[in-house]
Formats: C-alpha cells, structure tokens, sequence
C-alpha cells in the first residue's frame, strides 16, 4: 500500500472540481453514473498520487484538493483532462462538462488568483 500524501502547509494551491449538470445525468441514468463516476475518481485519486496532491474531500462528484504550489495543482489539472478525455465511459452517459476552480495565494499579501477552465467530454 502506498503512504498517505501529507497535506500541504503555508502558501498552496486548493482547486475545487465538479461535473456540470450531474444531477441531470444522475435522474436520466444513474446506473451509468454509478459506473461513469467510479472511472472519474479512480482518474482523480490516480492523478492525485502521481503529482502529490491531497485530498481535502469530496461531496458528491466533487473534489476538493490541494498542492504545495499552483504548478503542481496546474498539472494535476491538465493530467486529469488528458486521461478523462482518453477513459472508456458508459455510452448510455452522453456526455460529461467538467469545471476546474484554482484558487490559491500568490503572493505575501494572501491575495486570492481564481482561475475557472471548462471542458467537455462528448
């Protein structure tokens, strides 16, 4: 078993994720999203322990996690995408929006940078 990731400490980057109009998905087929949202976390976790990131939480088919600095949290991102536009998804599951939020300090001032990319899988 792998050792658990430490969490981050001091300046960091946090990013929040979310599959657009899930809740519409979930009443048309939630046999397919049980399946399709076990491929998005084992994608998310995957990425997550390859880059180093943390897992703060996840509520629903959110994520919650952070990084030690915002290039680490970039490339979890960009990661992510590749491997979710490459999965096999359920066909019955047309298609899945997802929304990335990158939220993190940049600089002594503690001033929040936000930064939203939207992408679609169809």
């Amino acid at each position: 078993m792998e050792a658990e990731i430490e969490p981050p400490t001091g300046k960091l980057a946090i990013v929040f994720t979310d599959i657009k109009n899930s809740t519409l998905l979930w009443e048309t087929n939630p046999v397919a999203m049980r399946a399709a949202i076990k491929v998005h976390n084992t994608i998310m976790r995957r990425c997550l322990r390859n880059i180093g990131g943390y897992e703060i939480k996840t509520e629903g088919d959110a994520f919650m996690v952070s990084f030690k600095n915002s290039e680490d949290a970039l490339k979890w991102c960009f990661a992510i995408q590749l491997q979710l536009l490459d999965a096999d998804w359920p066909q019955e599951v047309p298609f899945f929006f997802f929304s990335y939020f990158f939220f993190f300090f940049i600089n002594s001032n503690k001033k929040l940078m936000t930064v939203k990319i939207d992408f679609r899988i169809s």
